[in-house]
């Protein structure tokens, strides 16, 4: 299987990067990490991530009690964890991500000290 290069937004490291993972449902939950077993497609304004580029985000990050978080300009609500950015071609397969690394980095924001209310 050959891999595939991703964009890893860490919010509790506050930074993005580029690694090579295989385009797996296990390799997206482990990059994710935080205990990932739940993929979520966020839509996204492709200005923003780039035409055939998708985020992934741990579908139950609410519910974990994340700390961290992001948002990017485009979505209008904080996304809690961490996230991936993986590219697709026109038949839906996975596939490295166009390059719109430097958009993204000037409408991501990092969030911290998320309360979780627990009832």
């Amino acid at each position: 299987m050959e891999k595939i290069k991703v964009i890893k937004i860490d919010s509790y490291a506050k930074n993005i990067e580029e690694i090579e993972i295989n385009p797996v449902l296990e390799d997206f939950y482990a990059t994710i990490g935080k205990g990932c077993d739940m993929v979520q497609v966020v839509p996204m304004n492709n200005k923003v991530i780039g035409q055939g580029n998708i985020l992934l985000v741990d579908e139950e990050g609410l519910f974990k009690h994340h700390t961290q978080g992001f948002n990017i300009s485009s979505f209008p609500q904080t996304l809690l964890g961490n996230g991936i950015i993986i590219g697709y071609d026109l038949d839906g397969n996975e596939r490295s991500y166009f390059n719109h690394r430097d958009r993204l980095i000037e409408t991501l924001q990092y969030h911290i000290g998320f309360v979780n209310i627990k009832r």
